[in-house]
């Protein structure tokens, strides 16, 4: 049986080899120096290179300063025709990441008050709503539809009923939400889906609309353009209209 001599891994080169370990003395990197010897390159030519103090030098340096930073670096000999030598300082392949700085404000007492007005007025608005003898509690809403406060809680859940949450006094439903014969508008729910929550329906319902000639949405459902609405809405909520 014939022995084939195996050869050194074709991507090896001058200061680059594969090894477990780091270089440990000067020894070791001539060593390996010696098996990384490549065709026209003699060996005397390489143990001057090695044997230079200053690349060694760098070598530990690079190791040390890797171990310590978790990065790899990498540093470059230069080698002139006549045989002089020089190194440039080890750098680091991978650049640690900073963390950006996290910037903290306290707001200014004007802002502060100015919500806290603002909050205010919310406040005495949804009072003045809730006040409204048109707005019911579940219980006298369910009493007026013939029905039940439970039935009422899953409609309101589900769209089909327009129920308006206060910070203390529960849900109250408008009356209006109701057609001619006593059923809630078949768009409340559609309407809802859009604008995402029942005060912004709410707002919608009472306040005019310029798209629909200043007839508030209320008004397009009680003249039978609910459809109309819905599309005015879909386009409020794509910000077609201001």
């Amino acid at each position: 049986m014939t022995h084939h001599k195996k050869s050194p891994p074709k991507d090896m080169e001058l200061g680059r080899t594969r090894r477990s370990r780091p270089f440990e003395t000067k020894a070791d990197v001539l060593k390996v120096a010696a098996a990384t010897t490549k065709k026209g390159i003699k060996r005397g030519a390489i143990r001057k290179l090695i044997d230079e103090d200053a690349v060694i030098e760098r070598i530990a340096e690079a190791q040390v300063r890797s171990k310590e930073s978790g990065h790899r670096f990498s540093f470059r000999v230069d080698v002139s025709p006549n045989g002089d030598i020089s190194t440039s300082q080890p750098v680091a392949l991978e650049q640690p990441v900073a963390p950006m700085p996290v910037e903290t404000c306290k707001p200014s007492v004007k802002l502060v008050q100015a919500l806290a007005a603002a909050r205010e007025r919310g406040v005495a608005v949804a009072t003045e709503i809730f006040n409204n003898p048109e707005m019911l509690s579940g219980r006298d809403f369910a009493r007026l539809i013939g029905s039940s406060p439970t039935t009422v809680n899953s409609k309101r859940q589900n769209g089909e009923f327009l129920g308006l949450e206060g910070a203390r006094r529960g849900f109250r439903y408008p009356t209006w939400q109701l057609d001619a014969d006593g059923k809630p508008f078949a768009e409340l729910r559609a309407l809802q889906e859009i604008l995402g929550g029942a005060w912004a329906t709410y707002r919608l319902l009472v306040q005019q609309q310029g798209a629909l000639n200043g007839l508030t949405g209320l008004e397009a459902l009680a003249s039978g353009r609910g459809g109309e609405l819905v599309d005015v809405t879909e386009g409020i909520a794509r910000g077609d209209f201001s």
